[in-house]
């Protein structure tokens, strides 16, 4: 009969409705649904199913989030461990017997130089200002010129310019030497050989041996290999005293270059002249006498 099936109960075969399998068939995945449901419910309330359908979407960049924040804590971290190694650690400090130092001369006192390297000792070359040690190493006497380099990780290269004496006095027994700058180099017992004599004031004043060393410097090649002795006995009385008896008074030590270019000329045309000092205190208005 139309609409009926068939079940097979034992040896019988049992004949039921189809609209009642279909029945049947629907309540089962209703069933199966309310089911279903009914477990995510509890899922939810129990916080194992998220209620928002975005909720893995959300999760995902919440952890992207904290990964980027962990990865740039972690790279602060890291910076600042190097930079304390770098410029604060002992691994860059600065160690005696790394500093190398070259170009010292009798002229340069040891001590002193010990005294301005023993004051970074201990400090990370990183952070040591270079130039300002150059500044301090070149207030050293006997020191014309400095270069300063690292010598990684502990040490440093200093390169020293000595000064050369160029001139002397006699003080007492001795005789005191003066570099380009009239700094005073030291001193020695017996007379230096190759340098010029500058006599200066009773007191060996610091004015008179400056304006003696100027005049030295300024002189021309004609003049150096004809004076034996320069007098600055004041800072206004400058005298050059020449091989052949004749003196040249320039008074103090402005000027220097012109005077000197017009003494030059007046002893060019008056070799011959008994007047012996050509004063020069006036370039304008030079004097024989």
């Amino acid at each position: 009969m139309a609409g009926l099936g068939s079940v097979k109960t034992g040896n019988f075969m049992t004949k039921v409705p189809k609209h009642s399998a279909s029945r049947s068939s629907v309540v089962q995945d209703r069933s199966h649904q309310y089911t279903t449901s009914g477990r995510q419910v509890l899922r939810r309330r129990h916080g194992q199913l998220p209620s928002n359908p975005n909720f893995e979407l959300i999760r995902r960049k919440h952890r992207k989030i904290l990964v980027r924040l962990f990865m740039a804590v972690l790279f602060l971290a890291v910076l600042a461990f190097v930079q304390y190694i770098i410029f604060f650690s002992s691994v860059f400090a600065l160690a005696k017997d790394k500093v190398h130092i070259s170009g010292t001369s009798p002229y340069i006192k040891q001590a002193q130089l010990d005294e301005i390297i023993d004051q970074y000792v201990g400090t990370p070359t990183t952070r040591i200002n270079l130039n300002v040690m150059q500044i301090q190493l070149n207030t050293i006497t006997g020191v014309s010129g400095v270069i300063v380099a690292h010598n990684w990780p502990k040490g440093l290269n200093i390169t020293l310019t000595p000064s050369e004496p160029i001139a002397y006095t006699v003080v007492d027994d001795s005789f005191q030497l003066f570099d380009v700058s009239a700094e005073v180099l030291g001193t020695e017992t017996q007379a230096p050989k190759n340098l010029m004599k500058i006599q200066l004031d009773k007191n060996h004043s610091v004015a008179s041996r400056k304006a003696g060393i100027n005049l030295l410097n300024a002189l021309t090649p004609f003049f150096l290999e004809k004076t034996t002795e320069i007098k600055a006995e004041s800072n206004v009385t400058l005298t050059v005293v020449l091989d052949d008896d004749r003196q040249i008074f320039l008074g103090d030590d402005t000027d220097l270059d012109k005077k000197i270019a017009v003494a030059e000329r007046i002893y060019r045309q008056s070799e011959d002249e008994k007047k012996k000092i050509i004063d020069v205190s006036s370039a304008t208005s030079p004097v024989l006498r």
